[in-house]
């Protein structure tokens, strides 16, 4: 039996579909390309005003993920006038880039012609989080026309590149021509900069152009970049095939970095492409619009929109879109929305785009969805699923993928979860119950070190320490409170699960000690060639067993040494142990001696050949 949600979309009534899909109206009479930084716990959105340019908005969530302000950020802004539009938060939550329509263009090209979405005439300007100002990024090449265009912009993971499509000017015999002009996809290295304390502004650094497919009879659009950072990015193009339409578009992967970190070449680059949305069987092409694709955050599917299924469309003004999920190799094609689909419950009876969309967490999205034939625009949250009862997530990054391993710290998102005040564990030995609050993991009660009841919309969460012989692969969770079974789930147990603690969750500042035992911040910075100490869990198996929940009689060190990366740079790893206190994992590594480890710098860890989410460590020039 399914649940039906009642909602309006732009005047038609939905049901949730048997699928298991909800919708609700986020944002009434807006629409836009979307971004999203669960940092700041904002979504950003270029709706149009009522003179028909665009604007970055920002909606701040609440715990429950519903709007609850919003701000119009480039509003009266006399430096951009026109348009301004496809922002793209920065991972760190140190701001985000976003196009701006150049006034210095030739008044033929100004009003439409610099859409973010579709447009010329545009640059990238950043906004940074820490000031709250403009600063522009990019500048316009000699000769500037107009005819020039970069848009579609995506960071990777740790921030050091921002990947975007790139048009080269006019059509010519020299370039060809397809759908505008000559395009290709660029990778900016990033070099950040702190003009003022807590402020980051990136500078473009060195350049790497690819051009996948059959170029250069092509159109590219970035669309997203792997959850892991392991070089992995989606892209969009018309240049797989021999097409003589706009509305024959592929999503495909292409790797640009090596397993090392070292740039690939075009040649080496092109040689990794999977295209994802070819649903011929026997060599042949199909001829669908496919759009928009990106990773889920836990890195195990891609979504995206297509017209698959629909008949054939030659431009937005005979589309109709839903969206669809794949494999990250490209298996297991599935739809699953269907506002297109007579007879299903989300119909809208009217042609429907499924358009731009950002994800809030594995099972939530927002996304900007119209009705072609009708105004106003909306922006849409969408569940794809139910959200499980219970979440095991790494108490350090709070990620639920890749898992958890036996003896580290995790946190338990639980759903619904009262009858307790919240609790801290003694700082003896860590009870099994808590506030009257018990987990157990495949039978086995966890150390409990805080317990805090769900307020708000937002879930209850239970910090513990994951028993050290729960065995690897999946296990079953159990939460009580007074004896009583309140909420049953799953974990993904693994050998290792990296995660780096964080002082600052809005730049991702890593919980660091420096060589003075101070914590690492702009005002404390590390040296270079000093050793500094990273705090972290699920360090994977120890040279010998601990007691759950008590504090090490001496250090501990684990079986093999992690590899510590600043950005690209490795460095020499001196210690690896578990210390001080249960699940804790102390990290010691020399700051690489490299002139380009200074500033703000990505810090990682990989361990047994996983890698942790990155966090920020600030390096003295």
């Amino acid at each position: 039996m399914w649940r039906a949600t009642l909602l309006t979309l732009a005047g038609a009534t939905l049901l949730a579909a048997p699928s298991g899909i909800t919708v609700s109206v986020a944002l009434a009479n807006k629409g836009g390309r979307l971004a999203y930084v669960r940092s700041d716990n904002s979504i950003l959105a270029d709706p149009a005003g009522a003179d028909g340019y665009r604007d970055i908005w920002r909606y701040k969530l609440d715990a429950a993920g519903n709007i609850a302000s919003s701000t119009c950020l480039t509003c009266d802004q006399p430096d951009m006038p026109f348009h301004n539009g496809n922002p793209r938060y920065d991972p760190f939550g140190r701001g985000f880039l976003f196009q701006v329509e150049n006034k210095v263009c030739p008044a033929a090209f100004l009003a439409n012609h610099g859409s973010p979405g579709s447009g010329s005439c545009n640059d990238w300007w950043w906004w940074a989080a820490g000031d709250q100002k403009f600063y522009r990024v990019s500048a316009p090449l000699p000769a500037y026309d107009g005819r020039f265009a970069q848009m579609h912009g995506k960071w990777s993971k740790n921030g050091d590149y921002f990947m975007f499509c790139y048009r080269l000017g006019r059509c010519n015999d020299k370039y060809g021509c397809n759908i505008g002009g000559s395009w290709d996809l660029r990778a900016m290295e990033i070099n950040w900069t702190n003009p003022a304390p807590n402020v980051f502004v990136p500078k473009f650094g060195a350049t790497h152009i690819y051009t996948p497919g059959n170029w250069p009879k092509h159109f590219y659009q970035m669309t997203g970049t792997s959850p892991v950072d392991n070089g992995v990015v989606l892209f969009e193009s018309n240049s797989f095939a021999q097409i003589n339409t706009e509305g024959d578009i592929d999503v495909a992967t292409m790797r640009v970095k090596a397993a090392d970190g070292t740039w690939l070449t075009n040649q080496q680059a092109n040689a990794t492409i999977v295209v994802l949305s070819e649903f011929s069987s026997d060599g042949s092409h199909t001829a669908d619009w496919n759009e928009l694709a990106q990773f889920t955050p836990d890195g195990t599917q891609i979504q995206w929109m297509s017209n698959r299924g629909y008949r054939p469309a030659t431009s937005l003004r005979d589309l109709y879109s839903d969206y669809w999920v794949s494999n990250p190799d490209g298996s297991n094609k599935k739809q699953i929305s269907f506002f297109n689909t007579a007879g299903s419950p989300e119909y809208t009876g009217q042609r429907t785009i499924s358009s731009n969309f950002v994800f809030y967490d594995p099972l939530r999205f927002y996304a900007y969805i119209f009705r072609a034939s009708a105004r106003p625009d909306n922006i849409y949250k969408l569940q794809t699923g139910t959200r499980p009862a219970v979440s095991i997530m790494n108490a350090a990054t709070h990620d639920v993928f890749p898992g958890v391993s036996p003896g580290a710290l995790a946190s338990a998102s639980v759903e619904g979860l009262t009858g307790f005040a919240e609790t801290k564990a003694p700082a003896g030995p860590w009870p099994s119950n808590l506030a009257r609050v018990e987990v157990a993991i495949n039978g086995v009660a966890a150390p409990l070190t805080r317990v805090s009841p769900a307020a708000n919309g937002a879930p209850g969460q239970i910090d513990f320490q994951v028993p050290s012989n729960t065995p690897i692969g999946p296990a079953k969770v159990q939460v009580s409170v007074n004896g009583k079974a309140v909420a049953t789930g799953s974990a993904t147990i693994v050998e290792a699960a990296p995660g780096i603690f964080v002082t600052d969750s809005a730049s991702l500042q890593g919980k660091i000690l420096n060589a003075d035992s101070r914590s690492n911040s702009p005002d404390a910075r590390a040296k270079r060639g000093e050793t500094i100490q990273i705090l972290a869990t699920g360090a994977g198996p120890l040279k010998s067993a601990l007691r759950d929940g008590v504090k090490p009689a001496a250090e501990t060190s684990t079986r093999s040494l992690p590899k510590v990366m600043f950005g690209d740079t490795p460095a020499t790893v001196k210690v690896s142990a578990v210390a001080d206190s249960p699940g804790l994992w102390r990290i010691t590594a020399t700051v690489p001696t490299q002139a380009r480890v200074a500033g703000l710098v990505p810090l990682v860890v990989i361990q047994n050949g996983v890698q942790s989410s990155p966090v920020s460590v600030w390096i003295a020039q």
